[in-house]
């Protein structure tokens, strides 16, 4: 892969995507061609099972472009484009998690949030600042209100207020916020409480916790229980499979 304004390291078990050569930190149509490229890679041909997204110290990133998504007329593709690429990392089959330093504004919050988990330095700062540049935020925005719950929300979104890690961790925003120099042994730690996860029961997991919210019970039960029979039938997982005693219930 050709990759020029985004960087990848790759180890056994973790790849690390660096948004470090963004122009002004600002994410163009190129960076949404890189980043789909990169993660068709890793759901197709990788075994690793995590997937961390990084900045630079200063800036994990300050938005869309909105320059070249509006060169003469808007871009409605490269929105459709955006909104598919975190999709698929929503979908992947890796654990994503996201580590902010410095400015986290715009659609840098939607990767983020497309994210399992979040963790930030102190020097973070996130701001929703689509509104002041004339467009609407991201759709993963909206969700926003399932974990600083609805008027924090919109006060959030329709402000575009700049807030800081402790605020965003108090909020439920992030899932950890670390001094400067504790970000990387807090991203170890992070890392080996999922160690032990196989990655099948995670992406289950993270499937029927978002349908959770918008599925009614009486149909949400049959696709849950359903889930539960194939994590149970997982080798290794105790299930009957594995135990010639086992009861059934």
């Amino acid at each position: 892969m050709d990759l020029q304004l985004i960087s990848v390291n790759e180890t056994d078990s973790v790849t690390t995507i660096y948004l470090d050569k963004l122009e002004n930190g600002l994410i163009n149509m190129k960076t949404i061609s890189e980043l789909t490229d990169v993660l068709h890679y890793l759901e197709d041909e990788s075994k690793c099972k995590f997937l961390v997204f990084r900045g630079s110290k200063e800036c994990f990133g300050r938005g869309l472009d909105i320059a070249k998504f509006y060169p003469e007329k808007i871009d409605y593709d490269g929105f459709r484009k955006w909104e598919a690429m975190l999709r698929t990392i929503d979908k992947l089959n890796k654990i994503t998690v996201a580590v902010i330093e410095g400015e986290c504004f715009g659609a840098a919050i939607d990767l983020a949030l497309t994210c399992d988990v979040r963790i930030a330095s102190d020097n973070a700062a996130f701001s929703h600042d689509e509104l002041g540049k004339g467009i609407l935020p991201g759709q993963t925005i909206f969700q926003l209100g399932k974990f600083c719950g609805l008027g924090k929300m919109l006060e959030l979104i329709q402000t575009g207020k700049v807030y800081s890690a402790g605020e965003a961790f108090d909020m439920g925003i992030i899932n950890a916020a670390y001094d400067a120099s504790g970000i990387e042994d807090g991203l170890t730690a992070t890392l080996a409480g999922y160690e032990a996860n196989d990655i099948n029961i995670h992406m289950l997991t993270r499937r029927l916790s978002k349908e959770s919210y918008s599925i009614v019970y009486d149909n949400f039960i049959g696709g849950y229980l359903a889930a539960q029979h194939r994590v149970i039938s997982l080798p290794g997982s105790g299930g009957a499979d594995d135990a010639d005693d086992a009861e059934i219930i």
